[in-house]
């Protein structure tokens, strides 16, 4: 089982991540993934693809647990070219949260 991080700052958070890392993290309210979401798709508009890096992300409303999966910016883009690797990574979400 990961470890669950309470997420207070979600940009430190992704800007913490890696190419090919899984974060767990615990969010503070039930309607967080709604401003995460936003926080999220700027954060791959404006870094990801200078990191070289695109971040997806996984809601478990009932629990507030946000899991991140990071991956190459090469793979974000063959994902979208090629249907067969659309879900790859969701295959990275540990089971217990998907």
């Amino acid at each position: 089982m990961k470890e669950i991080k309470t997420i207070y700052k979600p940009s430190k958070w992704m800007m913490s991540l890696k190419r090919g890392d899984v974060a767990v993290g615990e969010m503070l309210t039930s309607f967080a993934d709604q401003s995460f979401s936003v926080i999220l798709s700027r954060f791959n508009a404006r870094y990801g693809q200078e990191r070289n890096i695109f971040i997806h992300y996984h809601f478990v409303r009932k629990k507030r647990i946000m899991v991140l999966v990071c991956v190459s910016w090469e793979e974000h883009l063959q994902e979208h070219k090629q249907k067969r690797y659309e879900e790859a990574w969701r295959n990275r979400i540990p089971k217990e949260y998907r």
